[in-house]
């Protein structure tokens, strides 16, 4: 916004060497969106006060396209469409009215792509970088392929969904262990609300280990609720199942449970703890 712009200046004034811009991103949203300019008038106003300013530099355009496709039905692919043809249009915009830096050491920046319609992104506005008229790069934000998960994104991304795109694997799980039976169909386990994602929906029980040691093994269970720390699971009353033995989760959207987490942990096929990934959520 153009009050952003103000703050930007006011604030940076003091901050940054002489001569030094901090390169800006024109977001573009939709109207009841979360963030992003909901015209390209107001987009452009803003990209002007930006272009003016001696600390800062127009780099490029951008938006999240999934505020707008949702669940990927038809509906939302062509809503995902529309918005990336928005995006190149603007660019175009700016690439022609000479307000943007660009070279070929530093292209105009047009970055979207969450990581279920990554796929049409890289499409859309990858075809269309030669009608800008500036050296352009498109960059993706795809930031769930990292781990990807068993739930949402399992269902989503666009190998699951029979398109073109890499066949990603889910990389994420959350380990606890058994703390109750206290009837014959219910354990209780020590992961809940603080240690892995249920925003979209409850963790999928994966496995188990016994608490004596050796290899994992299917466990057939269901969460059923959340605890701030535990997790209630139903089972058959015939599955063995003690207290002490480890229950595996997998979670449905790695961006909520990434964010509990100061640090994870790596294991390798044999499931030895070899390196120990700081997170910077």
């Amino acid at each position: 916004s153009l009050a952003g712009v103000a703050l930007l200046n006011s604030r940076l004034e003091n901050l940054l060497p002489e001569g030094v811009r901090l390169g800006i991103l024109i977001e573009l949203g939709v109207p009841g969106g979360r963030t992003g300019l909901r015209d390209a008038d107001s987009a452009l106003q803003v990209a002007r006060a930006v272009s003016a300013s001696a600390r800062l530099r127009l780099a490029g355009v951008s938006g999240y396209e999934g505020v707008v496709g949702g669940q990927a039905t038809p509906q939302g692919l062509s809503a995902v469409e529309d918005f990336c043809l928005r995006l190149s249009q603007f660019a175009s915009t700016l690439a022609h009215s000479e307000l943007v830096d660009a070279t070929p050491e530093r292209p105009m920046i047009i970055s979207a792509g969450g990581s279920v319609f990554f796929d049409q992104v890289a499409a859309i506005l990858g075809r269309s970088g030669e009608r800008h008229g500036l050296p352009t790069i498109v960059v993706l934000r795809s930031g769930c392929y990292v781990t990807h998960d068993h739930g949402r994104y399992a269902r989503l991304t666009p190998a699951a969904r029979g398109g073109d795109g890499p066949d990603l694997r889910p990389a994420l799980e959350i380990w606890g262990r058994v703390l109750s039976r206290p009837e014959p169909g219910r354990a209780i386990v020590d992961v809940g609300r603080r240690d892995l994602s249920y925003d979209y929906e409850l963790p999928l029980v994966l496995s188990r280990k016994f608490a004596a040691g050796g290899s994992s093994c299917e466990l057939s269970a269901t969460v059923s609720k959340l605890n701030d720390q535990h997790a209630f699971l139903d089972l058959s009353a015939s599955t063995q199942l003690e207290v002490g033995d480890w229950v595996g989760f997998g979670i449905s959207h790695p961006c909520t449970t990434f964010d509990k987490w100061n640090i994870l942990l790596l294991a390798d096929d044999q499931d030895h703890l070899i390196e120990e990934l700081p997170t910077f959520f």
